[in-house]
Order: C-alpha cells, then structure tokens, then sequence
C-alpha cells in the first residue's frame, strides 16, 4: 500500500528542505510542495484562489497515487489548521494510501534565524516574521504528531523521520 506523508509547519520551518532529504532516503518517492501549486506574482489569497490551490494539490496527490512508480507521497505545506488537512483527504480517493501526518516545529529563535537569512537572501519579506510566528503557534495546537526540527540538519530529521514513517 502506498504511503502518503503529510510534513506540516510554519513558514521558514524546513519544510522544503526535510522533505527533499527524505525523498533521497525513502524508496520510490515523490515530492509535492504546496507552494509549487499557487505560484501567483503578486501572491493573492481569495477565496478563489485558495480553492485552485486545494484541486491543483488534489490533481497531483491523485496522480501520484495512481502512478505504479510511485510508493511514497511527501506533501509539504503550512496546513496551519488540521481542517486543511481533514479536506485535502475528503478529496482524494480512499482506501489506496496509509496516510501519515507530522507537524514540522522548531523553537521561536530557530524560526526567527530562518526567516531572517531568507530575508537577507530576499526570498522573503519581513512581514513573514509574524506571520509565521502566529501559524507556528497555531500549528503548536495541532492533535498530528509533532516533529521537533531544532537542533537537527536536515539529513538528521529526514532519517529520523523514515524511521517513524517506516515503523
């Protein structure tokens, strides 16, 4: 059965970064990035465009669980409410997948260090500082498990991650 992994977390977290190193280390693996669905200059969100976003991420979760060559789905995206997450599920097709959730989390200052390098790369802008602060206190509520990323490179958290989603 194919194994669809939900990685959950603030801005800036690691998302991106873990998920890309847990791809190389799991079999047969696909990578989705929520971001890579609504990429909009300039980033607009509406109503409109958070339903796009919602089938555009459905479309290629489907097709990935369709796909023979496919026996590992990492969906990294903010997903700051677990209602999110309930309808994302509620529009794929079950009974194909086990399905696994992890909210990504880190310490304020280890978020803060993130966010203030991607801003001084100008990936971002500074307003995402508290933005992301209040999804990683919403996230902190979250009923998923939580992964605490602080203090790990990458590759630790991606290797002890497999060994989670690997039982």
């Amino acid at each position: 059965m194919k194994k669809l992994i939900f990685l959950r977390g603030a801005m800036g977290v690691g998302k991106t970064t873990v998920a890309r190193a847990l791809q190389k280390l799991l079999p047969q693996a696909a990578f989705l990035d929520g971001d890579w669905v609504w990429d909009i200059a300039p980033f607009t969100v509406t109503e409109e465009t958070c339903e796009m976003a919602l089938q555009n991420i459905t479309a290629l979760l489907s097709n990935f669980l369709r796909c023979s060559a496919v026996e590992h789905i990492i969906f990294a995206w903010v997903m700051h409410e677990d209602a999110i997450v309930d309808e994302l599920l509620a529009r794929l097709p079950s009974g194909c997948y086990q399905f696994t959730q992890y909210v990504l989390t880190c310490d304020a200052d280890t978020l803060r260090t993130h966010l203030l390098t991607d801003i001084s790369a100008g990936r971002r802008s500074p307003d995402i500082l508290s933005r992301a602060e209040d999804r990683r206190q919403t996230l902190l509520c979250s009923s998923a498990p939580h992964f605490d990323l602080s203090g790990l490179t990458p590759a630790e958290a991606a290797k002890q991650l497999m060994r989670l989603i690997s039982g």
